[in-house]
This record gives C-alpha cells, sequence and structure tokens, in this order.
C-alpha cells in the first residue's frame, strides 16, 4: 500500500502528462503486478474487477469487459511512452480518467484491508475468478 500512495502522490506533483501517466501505472502495478508474465493482463484484470466487484458501486464502473478493454489501452498508451519516447498522445481527459480509477482503486483496497484481505495474492486470486465468470 505504502509504495502505491508514493506514487501517487509523485503523479499529483507532475507536470508532464506522458510522466504522470506513468507514475500512475506504476501504482497500479504495485498492487497486481507480481513478476513479469501476463502484466497487461494482470492490470486490466486487477483494476477491472476492483473497480466493478470492490464494493463501492459507481455507474462508470458498471461494465467490465468495457472497463477492462479501456484499462488494457490505457496500459498500451503507457507502453507507448515507457518503450517508444512518444509523450504527447496523453491529454488532460484521458489522465483525469486514469487518476479517477487510481484513486479508486487505492480506496477500494484499504477498504478490503479493513474487511480482512492482507495478502496481495488472494486480492489477484479473486480478481482471476471475477474475470472468469466475466468470459
Amino acid at each position: 500500500m505504502s509504495k502505491s500512495l508514493f506514487w501517487i502522490g509523485e503523479a499529483q506533483k507532475e507536470r508532464s502528462h506522458a510522466s504522470d501517466w506513468v507514475k500512475l501505472w506504476s501504482c497500479v502495478e504495485c498492487f497486481f503486478v507480481f513478476g513479469e508474465e501476463k502484466v497487461t493482463e494482470r492490470n486490466s484484470q486487477g483494476l477491472a474487477s476492483i473497480l466493478v466487484f470492490g464494493g463501492y458501486v459507481h455507474d462508470q464502473f458498471s461494465d467490465y469487459n468495457d472497463l477492462k478493454t479501456k484499462i488494457k489501452k490505457f496500459y498500451g498508451l503507457r507502453s507507448k511512452i515507457v518503450h517508444h519516447a512518444e509523450y504527447t498522445q496523453i491529454d488532460e481527459t484521458l489522465l483525469e480518467e486514469l487518476s479517477f480509477m487510481v484513486t479508486w482503486l487505492i480506496i477500494t483496497m484499504v477498504s478490503l484491508l479493513d474487511r480482512g484481505y492482507t495478502m496481495l495474492s488472494d486480492i489477484q486470486e479473486q480478481a482471476e475468478r471475477l474475470d472468469k465468470i466475466q468470459n
């Protein structure tokens, strides 16, 4: 949890949309990336599961499959920044949307901790289970 708070804090200081975008994704990766395999899938499963099924209702996050597709697209933009030095494709609207998702993620993760989830692997297991149900 503390690493994710560090990254969201760092993102808030940024003046560059591209750097902000990468730091917000670093926050997400603190929760869902274990190792180097299936990074995009784990991030999209985890974030979509938390936003749709995490216990808080938000109209913007009601369709799991649409949200998961959007998250993969957003992660693809992150990869373009990091791996191809493309930094102009992130506008303020996209940045606000991802910031909202990441903030909602952190709030929900704190509530899951309060409800007894103490291991990220348990949350990942539930995300994978929920993903299978949706597909």
